[in-house]
């Protein structure tokens, strides 16, 4: 071979191979970058938990997510659902005026002490979009029994719809006992169970959904409002949550005080 070919030759190939060489160093360098970029799972204390991708449902973290659990306030989720399904059914609309029971009195049932209340009394009249706000923003045990009552004449009635739903959401690990979650023997959920609830909620009654938006509610002269300002460090005013939370908690799940918070 020609000297000088030769050395064009082995230039060229000393030239190809730096470049790929820079190449295979920049892609290196590429996937270092997008690695830092995306942080790893966080180190969350909870014993069960998951999050989703809503549009596709793919599972992005989770941990002990088919664990049964006390449910608590987050039952408040399915009982939203089945409010908004019968608003879609055309039964009644948000304007729909509702007659406050004895069994709905705030301060006249024991089993309502200590825990969140509209503090509705017997003889009142409110209206849909009064108690459903009640439930969403504040936690209402009180607005749950008096919308079960209103929507399926008791509330035993009222959480066989909810179990009814429970059932064509094909979820695996949840049966409800009450209304509101307070708690109850045989009543159970799991973390992927509520946030296939909480997925069901957003996609088939958008209208309920809307509402965890709102920052307020105002009924005659009592005006309430979700309790939590920030989230894992996230000023709550930019996030929707589907549950609003106390501040000790710092999460967007339940309002109840640690240790009854324990779906997440």
């Amino acid at each position: 071979m020609n000297t000088a070919l030769s050395a064009r030759f082995v230039k060229r190939l000393a030239l190809t191979s730096a470049f790929a060489l820079a190449a295979v160093a920049s892609a290196q360098a590429d996937d270092l970058n997008i690695k830092t970029m995306i942080p790893g799972v966080p180190q969350i204390d909870a014993e069960a938990y998951i999050l989703i991708d809503y549009n596709s449902g793919k599972v992005l973290a989770e941990s002990n997510a088919d664990a049964r659990r006390d449910p608590a306030s987050l039952t408040k989720m399915m009982t939203s659902y089945v409010i908004g399904q019968a608003m879609k059914a055309g039964k009644f609309d948000d304007n729909a005026m509702v007659t406050i029971g004895k069994d709905a009195w705030a301060t006249g049932n024991p089993v309502f002490k200590g825990s969140s209340l509209m503090f509705l009394q017997p003889g009142m009249q409110v209206p849909v979009n009064k108690l459903v706000r009640g439930i969403n923003l504040q936690s209402g045990n009180d607005a749950c029994v008096a919308m079960a009552d209103f929507v399926a004449g008791s509330q035993d009635a009222f959480v066989s719809l909810m179990n009814g739903y429970v059932s064509a959401l094909g979820l695996k690990n949840t049966h409800f006992q009450t209304v509101h979650g307070l708690d109850a023997e045989g009543q159970y959920s799991s973390a992927r169970d509520m946030a296939l609830i909480g997925q069901a909620l957003i996609r088939d009654v958008p209208n309920e959904y809307s509402i965890y938006k709102e920052k307020r509610v105002h009924l005659q002269t009592i005006s309430v409002r979700p309790t939590v300002t920030v989230c894992c460090g996230i000023p709550a005013s930019t996030l929707t949550a589907l549950k609003p939370a106390t501040p000790m908690q710092q999460a967007i799940t339940s309002w109840l005080p640690l240790p009854k918070a324990r779906c997440v």
